[in-house]
């Protein structure tokens, strides 16, 4: 595949992003009102932002900086399909947060991202009681919370929330 570089929206002329998930700095003249400087054309470093799971970039105009999270900019800018922060976000499909190319992103609703993560132990839609030595299922609708049953293991749980979800989804 070949990279192909897209001038950031708001950012023309500053900043490109890549489908390899890459963000460059453009080539520009400097000035503060005293000096005048060169800036070459460099490739950003990333960091890992407050929660230490996605890559980062600053990007400045005007004096005005501004976050972005790398996989985000990558998708903004490479899918014809719009993301809608809590109810389509962009998902890396191999789990690898550091892998942005645009063929390891995919959209995904926020229910469906949560389930799919290996980070969650629990699985959605499962709670261990306790008291009773079980795995209750429950499913939250319209602000509403649906009890779905008890089981001996974590797995039925999850099958019955899925089993649940898919016939709420059909209605």
């Amino acid at each position: 595949m070949e990279e192909i570089w897209k001038d950031v929206l708001g950012y023309k002329g500053l900043y490109q992003v890549s489908n390899f998930g890459r963000v460059k700095s453009m080539a520009r003249v400097k000035s503060n009102g005293f000096m005048v400087a060169f800036e070459e054309e460099r490739i950003l470093s990333s960091a890992r932002n407050n929660d230490k799971m996605y890559d980062v970039v600053i990007l400045c105009n005007d004096g005005n900086k501004k976050h972005f999270r790398v996989h985000c900019l990558v998708w903004d800018h490479f899918s014809e399909n719009k993301r809608n922060g809590s109810i389509l976000q962009v998902d890396h499909i191999d789990n690898n947060k550091r892998n942005n190319r645009f063929d390891n992103l995919q959209l995904l609703s926020q229910r469906d991202n949560t389930i799919k993560s290996k980070n969650n132990p629990l699985k959605t839609g499962t709670n261990k009681e306790d008291c009773k030595s079980k795995w209750r299922s429950v499913i939250n609708i319209n602000k509403k919370r649906i009890h779905i049953g008890y089981f001996n293991t974590q797995e039925e749980a999850y099958q019955a929330y899925l089993k649940k979800r898919e016939e709420l989804l059909c209605m």
